[in-house]
């Protein structure tokens, strides 16, 4: 019994590519359908090469004249940092403080509005202002 089946098995998968064996045009059709939806498809799909991201972001410059790296990140970034540090969201925060600037940059978490980010950073700097140098 085993033998017959195995004879169907055969005689089956024969006839099958048989088909398209004898009928060389329409194996080549086939084919070519197959490969026309494929372009088809991949060209219908809706892909953008730069999509639109919004990274909520925020940068806080300040000069200070005159003084050092030191200096600057003493009596400038520390007390900037701190109030800043208050504000919701924020998802990173870093800094830098060279010969007469400080530069500190706020990241958010995506779901953040950046106009409240932003008025919520403003906030903060005006607070820590009466810690700043004139």
């Amino acid at each position: 019994m085993n033998s017959q089946t195995n004879e169907k098995l055969e005689k089956m998968k024969k006839s099958c590519w048989s088909f398209f064996i004898e009928r060389r045009p329409i194996a080549w059709l086939v084919v070519i359908g197959i490969i026309t939806a494929g372009i088809f498809s991949v060209i219908s799909l809706p892909k953008e090469i730069q999509p639109e991201v919004d990274i909520p972001f925020v940068g806080v410059t300040t000069t200070l004249p005159g003084a050092g790296p030191s200096d600057t990140e003493s009596l400038i970034t520390e007390p900037l940092e701190n109030k800043i540090l208050n504000v919701d969201n924020i998802e990173n925060l870093s800094s830098t403080s060279g010969f007469g600037y400080s530069s500190i940059f706020i990241e958010f978490d995506a779901k953040t509005e950046i106009d409240k980010a932003l008025q919520d950073v403003k906030d903060a700097a005006d607070i820590a202002k009466t810690e700043l140098p004139d």
